[in-house]
């Protein structure tokens, strides 16, 4: 009889060998025979169901039951789905040649594998917020369990990119005043734990994270933000992920194996894949909410009606400031003219504000009182733009109602109305000053300007300070569409 050996194959795989085994050569691969009959083998190929194949072990690998060659199979297929049929995993699998008979062995496979699978709950993290999601990520644990002790979140200012970069070389740090991780234990209570960053890492060490035997676990990844004051930069765009360097020099990631003891590091699980897809998070000192009036009319009648409403709602780190907003309308042949901006402050009364601001189509032509009809007799689409004449304040904490009313003639069977503020998506007139500009400038162009805001960053703060921007990091838009039928 042998001494007892420990031996390491593959990624996630130890095998303990309690006898010396008796091996022979068999095509390519080669292998033994556990003591109670049953076959192992030196290796295995396998196919996923995008098309893509591999080959696990070879000839001086250790002898393993198929089971265990299987699960490393379908660890290998994770997320690989053919285009076809939609079907996603592991679709074939052959475990080789036999091994030659052995005396006894005992093998305890373990894999660890890891994916990100959950970005920011919103795309705009406001200074001084605590707990701000940055992204999150599942892992998973075949044949044994597994306790992951260390782990690096590093950050970049790229957008798409996986986390692979020189840590040191991210300027977004003085956005962050700590990084944060929270994640479940074993007795299933959940730790959140902290670290500071230093050269655009955070360190973590002696974690608590588990993942049971042949399941899944989340780990998310937080951040608490710096405030403008303190030196955090209103309209900063960064990312923070885990470190997918892939040596121990750079990478300090550490899991244990219940089962084996045995330790996984960055060399040998792949514990990130798929963070490319880790949505940046863009830093400012306050946040709008725009929403569709929950309680906004649906009927369209002749007269006057309420053809648009909207509730914008501040932050309460921050007031909000407004320039300018833009309903999308499409309406059949009906006549609207005589347009009417109304604004309810909180659960305040309801009064006019017309004379504060224009209201215009997207030729410019005035569409107030006097002005040429918005419809006129003829199906149309186009948009209201509600611009103020300096700008409008949402006091922070607060919400405000506003409320286009228009005239309406020739409301009939079959009339509808439709309205909302769509989103501003990234085009080739955008570039990163739209996050810094001034309010006039944003206005120059109907293009993904339909809501012009600013954070109140500036020192100074006016129309003509560069902290205006427009509606593309605000999650709430679009807004839902106010239908008004006849």
């Amino acid at each position: 009889m042998g001494t007892k050996t420990k031996v390491g194959i593959g990624v996630g795989v130890v095998v303990l060998i309690v006898a010396a085994l008796l091996t022979t050569n068999t095509g390519i691969f080669k292998g033994a025979m556990l003591g109670g009959g049953a076959l192992t083998y030196n290796g295995a190929k396998y196919g996923c169901q995008d098309g893509t194949s591999g080959t696990l072990g070879g000839p001086q690998a250790a002898c393993r039951l198929s089971a265990a060659w299987s699960a490393e199979a379908k660890l290998a297929c994770t997320n690989k789905c053919s285009p076809k049929t939609g079907k996603c995993g592991l679709n074939s699998f052959y475990a080789g040649a036999a091994c030659a008979r052995a005396q006894p062995v005992v093998v305890v496979a373990g894999a660890l594998t890891g994916i990100q699978e959950g970005s920011p709950d919103s795309s705009i993290g406001v200074a001084g917020s605590s707990g701000v999601v940055m992204s999150r990520y599942k892992f998973s644990a075949a044949n044994e369990a597994f306790t992951i002790t260390k782990l690096n979140v590093v950050g970049t200012t790229t957008n798409a990119t996986a986390f692979n970069g020189t840590p040191s070389l991210f300027t977004g740090g003085n956005n962050i005043i700590r990084v944060g991780l929270s994640y479940p234990k074993k007795d299933g209570t959940t730790e959140t734990v902290y670290a500071n960053m230093s050269s655009g890492k955070a360190s973590f060490t002696n974690l608590n994270f588990y993942v049971a035997k042949d399941q899944s676990a989340a780990i998310t990844i937080l951040a608490d933000l710096n405030t403008i004051d303190f030196g955090a930069t209103s309209g900063a765009s960064f990312r923070l992920g885990l470190n997918e360097l892939t040596t121990i020099a750079t990478n300090s990631f550490e899991a244990v194996g219940e089962g084996s003891s045995e330790k996984k590091d960055a060399t040998t699980v792949n514990a990130m894949a798929g963070s490319t897809g880790v949505n940046p998070v863009v830093l400012r000192k306050t946040v709008p909410t725009v929403a569709k009036l929950a309680s906004a009319s649906t009927k369209l009648n002749s007269g006057q009606n309420d053809i648009a409403a909207i509730t914008i709602a501040a932050d309460r780190h921050e007031a909000v400031a407004l320039k300018r907003f833009a309903f999308t309308f499409d309406s059949t042949a009906l006549t609207i003219n005589n347009l009417e901006v109304y604004r309810k402050i909180g659960g305040g009364a309801e009064f006019s504000i017309t004379n504060n601001l224009s209201i215009s189509n997207s030729a410019g032509a005035d569409l107030k009182a006097g002005g040429i009809p918005l419809v006129n007799g003829a199906n149309t689409h186009d948009v209201i733009l509600v611009k103020w004449n300096d700008e409008e304040v949402v006091s922070r904490g607060i919400t405000n109602t506003y409320i286009i009313r228009a005239n309406v003639a020739g409301a009939q069977r079959g009339s509808s109305l439709n309205t909302y503020i769509a989103d501003d998506v990234p085009s080739n007139d955008l570039d990163i000053n739209v996050r810094a500009e001034t309010a006039d400038n944003l206005c120059r162009s109907l293009n993904n300007r339909n809501f012009i805001w600013s954070d109140n960053s500036a020192v100074n703060h006016s129309v003509l300070t560069r902290d205006w921007t427009n509606g593309k990091d605000v999650i709430s838009l679009p807004t839902q569409t106010q239908s008004l039928t006849f």
